[in-house]
């Protein structure tokens, strides 16, 4: 083997190492987002319902 192709060969496989390193994009998961929205709301409510109690001490 010569140093050409030793070069050739490292070169292969830094450029296969920074392909598999790159962030991949990211797939929206629309029950995941909804189950969020569902706690969000759900927390927004219990907050409003412990205030009033408290305030009305």
């Amino acid at each position: 083997m010569s140093q050409e192709d030793a070069l050739n060969q490292i070169n292969h496989t830094l450029e296969e190492m920074a392909e598999n390193m790159k962030p991949k994009p990211k797939k929206n998961n629309k029950a995941a987002l909804l189950g969020w929205v569902v706690i969000g709301i759900m927390t927004m409510y219990l907050l409003d319902i412990t205030y009033k109690f408290f305030v009305s001490f």
